[in-house]
């Protein structure tokens, strides 16, 4: 089992964290960088003060920043220093290129319930055949409203809740795991991690968490610390998150907790999201024929990871050459009926 808590891997300006103590020549980095930028965006001090505000969310004026750059503060200046820290890391990551993804009717219905579990603090419950973009809505939520969620990715192996916990709280804390605590503190401090952000918990591959597991993640992640819980993975994530009221009262409470849940079976794959990802892979317009071979191979298939395949494979018997439609449509029934076949497709219409 892999738990990767997704956080900003940024540094500040002089290649530390912003919360962590800068000497005086990581603030004579910071003092140089502040000034030019000033200059560069043509502010005086009290705008600048209100932007540093507005982006940290610490009121610091103007004055105090023109000082700290001219190195007249009064007194020790390590807290403006952070703040100056905390500013330019910020501006930074929001420069970084962010990852582009195809939106599709998929990725839409697990993000809408995932905004229900944010909003409420409670469970959501997703489930999608293979390759229908699963992943690619964990991704999507993480990059524009979680930076600091915590993402377990689950394995059959995993067979009780004690793995499951303790794992999950070395990594939401940050530590190593070489320090042994007991199970009440770590469930004590696992809480107090995930509730001072309200850091949403995400378990992909979630068919494998029994129902000692859920109720578990239940208690701690949502009655506990009041964060959202996201569990995805196939069709067992989606049939398990039923009520019955003929389950065990755990796992009734467990049911309970769930606001939103949605199963995107591949048929559903629409064929104008199968001609974005296609566009997006092969950087031009193809043809509705040829769409339609892959939707139909999509939906037959291992959903849009097909999709990539095909087109893949249809670049590779290209060479050097531009994939033509033939080139495309000989892949895709390929995969459709085994790569032995002898398919024989019409050349490419202009």
């Amino acid at each position: 089992m892999s738990v990767v808590p997704i956080e900003s891997q940024t540094k500040s300006a002089a290649g530390r964290h912003p919360a962590a103590q800068l000497n005086a020549t990581e603030k004579n980095q910071l003092r140089q960088r502040l000034r030019e930028y000033k200059d560069a965006e043509g502010w005086n001090e009290d705008q600048l003060g209100h932007q540093v505000t507005q982006v940290v969310g610490t009121r610091i004026s103007g004055a105090s920043l023109g000082n700290f750059i001219r190195n007249k503060v009064d007194g020790d200046d390590s807290n403006i220093a952070s703040l100056v820290a905390q500013y330019f890391v910020a501006i930074d990551t929001k420069r970084m290129p962010a990852q582009t993804f195809v939106e599709t009717d998929v990725t839409r219905q697990i993000l809408s319930v995932f905004y229900q579990a944010e909003l409420t603090s409670l469970i959501a419950c997703a489930s999608t055949g293979p390759g229908a973009g699963k992943s690619t809505a964990i991704a999507m939520y993480m990059q524009e409203r979680a930076r600091d969620a915590v993402f377990v990715t689950m394995s059959g192996q995993i067979k009780s809740a004690w793995p499951l916990l303790s794992a999950t709280f070395y990594k939401a804390s940050g530590s190593d795991g070489r320090h042994k605590t007991s199970a009440e503190n770590i469930q004590r401090v696992l809480v107090e991690n995930l509730a001072k952000n309200r850091r949403p918990v995400i378990f992909d591959e979630a068919q494998h968490l029994d129902d000692e597991q859920l109720d578990l993640l239940r208690t701690v992640v949502v009655d506990e610390a009041k964060c959202p819980l996201f569990l995805v993975g196939n069709y067992r994530v989606f049939e398990r998150s039923t009520p019955d009221s003929s389950q065990m009262s755990a796992h009734t409470q467990f049911t309970g907790r769930v606001i939103a849940r949605v199963h995107y079976d591949n048929a559903k794959i629409r064929k104008n999201d199968v001609r974005a990802v296609a566009l997006k892979l092969a950087r031009k317009t193809l043809v509705d024929e040829t769409i339609d071979v892959l939707t139909s191979a999509a939906k037959s298939l291992n959903g849009f990871r097909t999709v990539t395949s095909v087109l893949v494979k249809a670049r590779i018997a290209a060479g050097d050459r531009e994939p033509s439609r033939k080139d495309v449509v000989t892949a895709a029934h390929r995969l459709l009926k085994g790569e032995t076949a002898n398919v024989i497709v019409d050349e490419e219409k202009p």
